[in-house]
């Protein structure tokens, strides 16, 4: 069974993915829609709680909820708190990071192997490894 990535791994992208999605959203005018900025910032939640630990999501849905308070609400790098909706905002990310987490963990207890037969390392190292056997070459007919 394919195991998520580290903790550490999770963060590191989730930091690196948050720093590029403010960047993209400040620059097509984000600032300006709140809703769609924070879909986006859901949609990353997601993507990091599918492919990372579970543990890893309440860090990076509060790394996410500043990033979007501070740079696209707050546009200054200044976070302030709104009252209750950015009890929802914050609320919004991590169920988006739970619920792909919960969707990935069954799909994993589902489907063992990888999906066409593809073996994902488990970790870089594996990579390098030279008593691994070589993938099999398609042939073409």
């Amino acid at each position: 069974m394919r195991e998520p990535a580290s903790i550490t791994t999770s963060l590191i992208a989730a930091f690196t993915g948050a720093i590029a999605l403010t960047v993209v959203l400040a620059a097509t005018g984000g600032t300006h829609r709140p809703g769609v900025d924070l879909v986006a910032y859901a949609a990353l939640a997601a993507a990091t709680g599918a492919w990372g630990r579970v543990p890893a999501i309440p860090l990076t849905s509060v790394m996410y909820w500043l990033f979007y308070a501070g740079f696209l609400v707050g546009r200054h790098g200044t976070v302030q708190w709104h009252g209750a909706i950015d009890g929802w905002r914050l609320a919004m990310i991590a169920a988006a990071g739970l619920g792909a987490a919960f969707v990935a963990w069954i799909w994993r207890l589902v489907n063992p192997t990888p999906v066409a037969g593809l073996r994902v390392p488990d970790s870089p190292a594996e990579l390098f490894d030279p008593d691994l056997p070589a993938a099999p070459v398609p042939h073409r007919g």
